[in-house]
């Protein structure tokens, strides 16, 4: 990766807009097209929806553009980009960093906090706990916890096949090996019919599987950072 794409993927969002706000859509356009395709997708992303459009448009009409041009756009932006970044300080993805935290506390201690969050901001709370406990998750749980959760998830074996196709091996034989034989039969036989599938396909198999798994710890039939501690996962 380029030196300027780099700048780009390492930027938050909210100084790439701020840096471009008083730019017009051909300057934009000049900087997306010098960085590279997931950074210029970044930079887009960035941008009011409205001036997303002017962008895209301007870009369809661009074709040859004198050099000099060119080098003055990007040192212009860049030194944007860098002054902005340099006066601003990124802690990274908050529901993340705050869903680790939540991970190295006693299992007490996060129940009353994240009871807090639920009052104070509900969707907040459900994104921590989505965070706290993923599906790859599931290779850490003991088997006894495992077992109780595969009664009613086997029961969509199509959405736990989506979400295996996109699991770790470690995940697939922790689960593999705590069903029984008809059901783990059929659950390979689904696997095998799906094929090649897409990573939006995994994640929405995964995301079922979740949510079963949400219904147990709310109806209290399965408390997983307990359950991971006392096994000393």
């Amino acid at each position: 990766m380029d030196e300027l794409s780099q700048l780009v993927e390492e930027t938050h969002p909210r100084v790439l807009s701020e840096a471009l706000k008083e730019e017009d859509e051909l300057s934009i356009a000049i900087f997306m097209l010098s960085v590279g395709h997931d950074q210029a997708a970044k930079i887009l992303s960035s941008l009011p929806e409205e001036k997303q459009g002017l962008v895209a448009a301007m870009i369809l009409k661009m074709d040859l553009v004198p050099q000099n041009m060119v080098e003055e756009v990007i040192s212009r932006i860049r030194g944007k980009i860098e002054e902005m970044a340099s006066k601003v300080v990124s802690f990274g993805d908050p529901t993340q960093r705050l869903a680790e935290i939540l991970s190295r506390m006693p299992p007490e201690r996060q129940k009353g906090i994240i009871s807090t969050l639920k009052a104070q901001d509900p969707h907040a709370a459900e994104a921590v706990l989505e965070m706290r406990f993923t599906f790859e998750d599931l290779k850490r749980v003991s088997d006894t916890a495992l077992r109780l959760i595969l009664r009613l998830v086997t029961k969509d074996l199509q959405s736990l096949a989506l979400a295996l196709k996109g699991a770790s091996e470690e995940t697939r034989q922790k689960i593999f090996r705590n069903l029984p034989e008809d059901v783990l039969g059929a659950l390979q036989g689904e696997m095998d019919a799906l094929g090649e599938i897409s990573v939006r396909d995994v994640e929405e198999g995964q995301r079922r599987v979740m949510r079963i798994i949400r219904r147990l710890e709310n109806e209290g039939l399965f408390d997983p950072i307990r359950d991971i501690a006392e096994i000393g996962g």
